[in-house]
Order: C-alpha cells, then structure tokens, then sequence
C-alpha cells in the first residue's frame, strides 16, 4: 500500500502542522524565552492524539523506525487511546469546561453505552444528542439553551454525535462554530462539549484539523470500554505465546467464548446439526467457559486453552518466524481485515478469529463425537469423569474412521470412541495374535493400560459406568446395526450377552493368573473395560462375536429371540440353532439353497469357535445336534448343484424330489444313531463274555451288567429325543 500522511492523521491537511504549531507559539508567548525544540515536541504529540493505531504500528517500516518505542509509549500508555471513558477521565481530571473532537471508526454511542460511560465518569451529569435530529440552526441553539439553564450543581458533558461525516462536513463545522459561539456560557455552568465524528476510511481526508486552535482534537480506534485483551500490549509475541502467557487471563478467555459462534458455523459445515443441537452447543461450551477456578468446569478452561496453544504452535512452526511474532504490524500494512467501518481492534480480533476457530473447531468436533457434549446436559452425574478425561488429552483426534455412526450413535460414556482406539492400539504390543486365555500375560496388559494418561480412570470405572462404555463400544465395533433403531437395539443386546460372557471367561482366567503370582489388582471387581477389551482380542472370543454380528446381519429375525439372563447355551451356539430353525422353515427354492451355501462358512466358524473355547456340556449336546442337522441341509444343497444346477425356480416335481430326499436322510440319521447304539451294546456283552472266561464272579459281573443296562438306556432316551427334535 502507498500511505499518505492523511492515512495516518486524521483530517490532515496542509495547513495542519502550521496551525497546531501557531496554537502552542501563542500558547508560550510573553512566558519568557520560547524553546523551540519543546514546541517542536508538543506538536508532535497533538499529531499523534489524532494518529490512528495501525499507522503507530507502520513506523517500524519506516525512516522513523528507531523512534517507534518512543510514540508507541505516547501513543498507548500516556494519551489513552483505548476508548473514550479513559481518554474523558484524564482530559476532564480537574477541568471545569473543555472543548473536544473525537473522530472514530467505531459505532455511534447508544443510550446503553450513554448509561454505561455515565458509571465510569462518576460525578458528571451527561446529555447526548444526535446532529442529525436538528432540522434547523434554531432548534440547536435552543437545545444548547435548555443544557446551560439546567439547574443541576454536577459538572456537565454535552456529546453530540455525528455520521456520515464526509457529507456533512459544512453542518458539522457550523454546529462546532454555535458552540464555540457560547463558549462563555458553558464555562460560567462548567459545562464541557463533546463531538464525536463517525468516519470511514474515504472521510480520512477531511480538513477536520482546521479548527484545532480551538478544540481538543483526538482519535479513538473503539469508543467502548471492551473485556477483550488490548492486543497492542503484546506487539511482536505470537498468538500461540499471547495464550501461553495469558492461560488463567479471564480477557483471554471472553476471546475464545467470543469465537463460539463462529466455530459452530464452522462445525455445521462439517457435518449436518440442526439449530436446536447448535444451540444446545453453544450453551454448553459458554457454561463451561464463564466457570470459576474453584469449580471442577475450570478444568474445561485450562485444557481448551492448552490444546488451542498445541494447534497453534502447529500451524505457526510451518510460517516464517517474521510473519508469526509480527501479525499485528503486518495487518497494520497489510490492511486485511479492517472494514469500511471496523476498528483496527476489530480487525485483529477477525485476525485472531480467524485462526482460532479453525483449531478450537477441531477441538469441538473432537470432543462432540457422537454427540458427547450432550452427556454434560443430559448425564450431569457423568460431569466429572467427562472432565477428567478431557484433561488428559495432549493432542486433537479427528479421526474420521467413524464419522458416519454420527448421525444414529448418541454416546453414553465420555470420550468412548478415544478410549476404545486408546486401548486397541495399546494392547496390539500385548497380546499375541493367537493368544488364549491361559497364555494372555495380564499383568503387563494391566500395567500398559494404567500407564496410559487415561489410564487411572479407565481402570477405576464404576459397574454402571462400564455398562455405559459397553452400550458404545458394541456400537462403534459393530456398526452395520445401528440404523434399524428397534432392531439395532435387540441386536446390541444379544452382542452384549456374548461378550459379557466372554468377559465372565476372561475375569476367571485373569483372577486365576494374578493368584498363582501372588498379585493383586487394585480394581479387583466383576467387570472392567481392560476386561471387556481383552475379550475383545482374544481370537476365538472375537471370532465368535463377528459371528453373532454375521448371524443377526443376515437374518434380521433372529433379533427377535428371547434367550433369559444368563443362557445355558453360548449364545452365538443357540443364535446358530434359531437360524437352521430359521432356514428348515422356509419351502425349497433357488433362494434357500443359496443362503444354505452362503452360510457354509459361518457354521463352520461357529462350530468350531465353540469347540476351541472349551465350552460347557449343554453347549456340547447343541453342536452335535446342528451338525446333523447342518448336514442334511449341505446333501439337499449339493443334491439341488449336482441336479438342478442353475434352476431360477423349481418345478413341483422338484420340491417334492428334495423333500423327499430329506426325509430319507432323516430317517438315515436317525438309523445311524440307532446302529451306533446298537453296536455299543454288543461290544459291552461281548467284553461280559471275556470276563466270565475269566472266571470272574457272577454276582460281579451281573453288577457291571446292571450299571450297563442303565448307561444304555439313558443312552436310548437321549437318542430318542435327538429322534424327536430331528423329525421336527
């Protein structure tokens, strides 16, 4: 940009520097010998009271460079440029009547902002009037008489405010001229005046200065008194220092609330909200952020800013050192963010916004995955575990693996999602592929999750928080569910019946490791989520649980079945025995005997898995009777390939020839069984036989005999049943 020096004073003309100087020459005259250099001086300090800030900024890239300490010191700490309130204080200290211009890029006051000034100039009685609302020369006259015949015994301030100042530039110089006109009345009431001219960067040039030997001429960037930070007391510091230095500064603080609403608009886009969940967002995060030190929400503060000052540095260690500790000086030239009517304050804090929300965005939709700021709102008894683990985040996760649960998926744990990959990365260094649950090492796997910054609250989470954590972690490990609400639901609750009982396993193994050691685990209870994930990891147990998901995703009926508390029967087992219930009760056509292909996979997987993990008795029985039931569904299905080969649909005669050929099979299991036992019973009589050759008692042998008897028939009846069951 090419700067003049109407760029930086306002209201410069050519015949500014010679009045200001003619004002103090006559100021000092017949006062003894005039010293030059101090007049020399003071006209540069009335140059600098109507200076803007962003030109004090320029200096550094000027001739003037080495004097910059110098003005910047006159400028910001001795003239009280930061707004209109401390600027009255001192000009008015000990002064019954003044005269005063203040030019300004900021609003017009309002009668709040009247109210507000009146508090902090206490002991002044204040009228303000707009130039704009005087049709006529008289009816101004006449306001002035009514303010010098006012009664009141208060020191007086009259401010009268004007806009559009480039337009009204003839009317503005004219009211200033009927009040120096009555100057002699407002010093006898102790009556000060005040104009206040709203300017944009086009009116910069107007000679405003050309009455300076009368008024006291200033400029005022913002007329308010703001809780935001004065930014300029950190010229040449990064915004990453500027939050470092400043992490309890409640004016930093106000800044980062002021970014909210920005940052929402900035989330909104990232994913779909609508304007009730924004709102609800906003509360939240100003609630957390106006917190006390002493409340526990203070730690929300702290960690926000300390993640803002890790993202920041980020961003900052890619830019030139220059660009980062000289952002002010550089938008002072640069001249980005100042509007037609903004501040040079407001201009860097759109600066300051602008790299802000980008950070505290990602820290937002980080800690709003799966909507778990609403656990603040809808679960406060889950406030403090909720803080406690956001204080231990070092860094922003954004992970976007699960960014389409979002919209089904509302979270009941804190930071669930967090801790599940927290834990599943740190246990991939822990357990073996191919582990078990007697060769897992648990006291390593507990020691590396305790020593994981989360670790202490993980591992002292209470039963209904776990219950909490394993409603999210089914849901975010088996997604596919999520969308069928009321189905989703049952499906989650059969999950959940699995993995608890292979939790149940992995709490008797791990118990049993830590008493043959001689250990003792500081959270010894009956459920813990280092438990739930050691499950999770266990191959067989995981294994068995993608087959409950595999099950429930193929046949959505299989949701509908009931299986009590605590089942005898492993449930992906009896889960298996509904789905064959499932597949025998459907007629025969191209669509049964492709599921019955399609499914070859996932029985074997499930029978198998069931063998592998050592399960019970009754479980036992009901393996045995899904691999004879399995099998004739597989002769059917290779009979319908070998036969039908690709029929679209099959004929009568078709369906009659495989139901047919099921029943035989049937009725062959059954023979099988039948012969089995059959020929168990003559192997027994014959080792009678070889036993009464050997001359063994009667009463002996008779004995064995009887107890042969009942074992076989127990035998027959369970077989009979099996008989029963398979002719179903």
């Amino acid at each position: 940009h090419e700067f003049k020096p109407s760029d930086t004073f306002i209201g410069y003309s050519e015949n500014s520097c010679a009045s200001i100087v003619v004002k103090l020459y006559q100021k000092y005259v017949g006062h003894g010998e005039i010293d030059l250099d101090k007049i020399f001086e003071e006209s540069c300090r009335v140059l600098l009271k109507v200076a803007t800030p962003d030109s004090l900024l320029r200096v550094v890239k000027t001739r003037l460079k080495d004097y910059f300490e110098y003005f910047r010191n006159i400028y910001f700490v001795e003239q009280f440029h930061q707004s209109l309130a401390t600027y009255l204080i001192k000009e008015l200290d000990n002064t019954d009547s003044k005269f005063i211009q203040v030019t300004t890029f900021s609003r017009l006051l309002s009668p709040s902002d009247k109210e507000t000034l009146n508090t902090e100039l206490n002991g002044y009685k204040i009228e303000m009037v707009s130039l704009m609302q005087f049709q006529t020369e008289k009816s101004f006259r006449d306001r002035l008489r009514v303010v010098c015949n006012d009664e009141s015994k208060k020191k007086q301030l009259l401010i009268i405010q004007a806009n559009n100042v480039q337009e009204k530039s003839k009317l503005i110089a004219c009211a200033q001229y009927i009040c120096k006109d009555s100057q002699e009345q407002f010093k006898i009431k102790n009556i000060s005046v005040l104009f206040i001219l709203q300017l944009d960067y086009k009116s910069k040039h107007l000679g405003l200065l050309s009455s300076v030997s009368f008024w006291e001429c200033c400029h005022i960037d913002e007329l308010r008194s703001s809780n935001l930070p004065n930014i300029i007391e950190w010229y040449g510091k990064s915004l990453k220092e500027i939050i470092s230095l400043n992490v309890t500064n409640p004016k930093i603080i106000q800044l980062v609330t002021g970014c909210l609403q920005l940052t929402m608009r900035h989330l909104s886009e990232m994913k779909q909200m609508t304007i009730e969940e924004i709102s609800l967002r906003i509360v939240i995060l100003t609630n957390l952020l106006s917190s006390n030190p002493d409340n526990i929400q203070y730690t929300f503060i702290t960690t926000v800013l300390r993640l803002l000052e890790t993202g920041l540095a980020a961003e900052e260690s890619n830019w030139h050192p220059d660009y980062v500790t000289n952002w002010i000086q550089n938008e002072a030239i640069e001249q980005k963010y100042q509007p037609s009517y903004g501040t040079f304050r407001q201009a860097l804090f759109c600066y300051m916004e602008d790299r802000i929300v980008p950070v505290l965005s990602s820290i937002v939709f980080s800690i709003d995955k799966f909507h778990n700021l609403e656990i603040l709102y809808n679960e406060p008894e889950f406030t403090r575990l909720w803080l406690e683990l956001f204080s231990k985040f070092t860094v922003v996760s954004n992970n976007s693996t699960y960014k389409l649960l979002d919209q089904y998926f509302h979270c009941k744990f804190p930071f669930s999602d967090r801790i599940f990959k927290e834990i599943e990365d740190a246990l991939q260094n822990c357990i073996q592929p191919d582990a078990t649950l007697e060769t897992h090492e648990y006291k390593h796997i507990y020691d590396t999750i305790g020593s994981l910054p989360m670790g202490s609250l993980i591992m002292g989470t209470t039963a209904i928080e776990v219950d909490s954590y394993l409603f999210d972690l089914l849901r975010i490990k088996y997604p596919d569910h999520l969308q069928s609400s009321e189905r989703g639901l049952h499906s989650y609750k059969i999950l959940a019946f699995g993995l608890i009982s292979f939790m149940n396993l992995v709490i008797i193994s791990r118990n049993k490791y830590f008493n043959a050691h001689g250990t003792k685990l500081s959270n010894n209870t009956n459920s813990d989520i280092v438990s739930i994930h050691i499950a999770l990891n266990t191959k067989v147990f995981e294994e068995r649980l993608k087959s409950i998901s595999l099950m429930l995703s193929l046949q959505p009926k299989l949701q509908e079945a009931r299986f009590g508390q605590k089942p005898e029967i492993d449930i992906d087992v009896l889960l298996m025995n509904h789905f064959l219930s499932h597949l025998g009760s459907i007629s025969f056509c191209p669509g049964l005997i492709e599921e019955i292909r399609k499914t070859k996979v996932l029985i074997n997987c499930v029978l198998e898995s069931a063998i592998k993990s050592k399960c019970n008795n009754a479980t036992k029985i009901m393996v045995k009777e899904i691999k004879i039931r399995w099998c004739n569904f597989r002769i059917c299905q290779k009979f319908s390939d070998l036969v039908f080969q690709t029929s679209t649909c099959f004929c009568n005669h078709e369906i009659d020839l495989l139901s047919s050929l099921w029943k035989f099979y049937l009725l062959k299991m059954t023979n099988f069984a039948q012969n089995k036992l059959s020929s168990r019973i003559m192997t027994e009589k014959y080792k009678i036989l070889k036993e009464l050759d050997k001359g063994e008692s009667s009463v002996s042998i008779s004995k064995k005999y009887g107890i042969l008897k009942q074992t076989l028939h127990g035998q027959k009846k369970k077989a009979q049943y099996i008989f029963e069951k398979l002719k179903k």
